[in-house]
């Protein structure tokens, strides 16, 4: 997991697929199952390029390119993965705002209690940064394996305005 996290920031190739605050990557390479609108036609392949309208396959039988334009996707089976990075930061930009808070009331309880200007600056150096960083690194840890939980999850992504989005 902790190696993950390590590769994650770097450049992912792939097919992307978006829903809500969500992000899931088909890798190059890796064998795919698409289905369109009508049900019944379904084209099989090993994904290998996506440019910005098509998606190219390479067919499992014979060595040639199935072209297939990305409007005209209903449904993609396939595993994907996160991006762990974004999703790290993103959970830890959370935790940090809930930890500044949690610092935040618990320095001016504490002020209001014993009135002394020794606890604020005591909580606001030492107790609200401790707290900030705590709660950036475990909601930055929580984010990305929920995200991760919930994409792995996913057998196959519906696309169309209420579920899954192609992005690239």
């Amino acid at each position: 997991m902790f190696f993950g996290l390590l590769i994650g920031d770097q450049k992912s190739k792939g097919l992307m697929l978006k829903k809500d605050a969500s992000t899931a990557i088909l890798p190059h390479g890796q064998r795919i199952e698409i289905s369109f609108e009508d049900g019944k036609t379904v084209k099989e392949g090993i994904l290998f390029n996506v440019s910005l309208n098509t998606i190219y396959l390479k067919s499992i039988s014979s060595n040639k390119t199935i072209t297939i334009p990305k409007h005209e996707v209903y449904g993609i089976k396939a595993s994907a993965r996160t991006q762990k990075m974004k999703d790290f930061r993103r959970g830890a930009g959370m935790g940090a705002m809930m930890g500044i808070g949690f610092g935040t009331i618990v320095t001016f309880q504490q002020y209001l209690k014993y009135r002394e200007l020794m606890s604020l600056f005591i909580g606001s150096t030492i107790f609200t940064p401790l707290a900030t960083v705590i709660g950036s690194v475990s909601g930055g840890f929580i984010h990305m394996m929920n995200q991760q939980n919930q994409i792995k999850g996913i057998d196959t992504f519906v696309i169309d305005e209420n579920n899954w989005k192609i992005i690239f």
